[in-house]
């Protein structure tokens, strides 16, 4: 089989004219199949030598978070999920932990229960995060 080859302009690239595209590294390969091969170029020369991570989501899960607070209707949680990839369960806690969110079941008023014992007895004494007992 012969070699495939496409020529490209490449604008002083060092690189030759003609890509032999099964000489491809496996990625650069892949990538020229799906996008095509000139961006594929453009991504090597953008990206080449640096270690790139492609994130699960599409969506910053910090800027979604924001969207669904604005875009939640009180019926449409599993719409949510779906548009910006991330689980029901998910939009589920991003809902209930937004203080200005009328629904909220965490907000900066709740006490957060601890026990402390007291070194002179056995008894321990209820107290909240701050200090005060109940």
């Amino acid at each position: 089989m012969a070699p495939q080859l496409t020529t490209l302009g490449l604008g002083g690239d060092k690189m030759a004219e003609k890509i032999e595209i099964t000489a491809l590294h496996s990625f650069y390969r892949s990538l020229s199949e799906l996008v095509g091969t000139e961006a594929m170029l453009e991504v090597y020369r953008h990206y080449r030598g640096i270690q790139v991570s492609i994130p699960v989501h599409l969506y910053d899960r910090n800027l979604a978070a924001q969207r669904v607070l604005t875009e939640f209707t009180g019926t449409n949680q599993q719409a949510l999920a779906r548009k910006y990839g991330y689980s029901e369960k998910w939009v589920r806690v991003v809902l209930h932990r937004e203080p200005t969110n009328p629904s909220a079941t965490n907000n900066s008023t709740s006490l957060t229960p601890c026990l402390i014992k007291v070194p002179s007895s056995s008894v321990q004494i209820p107290v909240d995060s701050v200090g005060a007992t109940w």
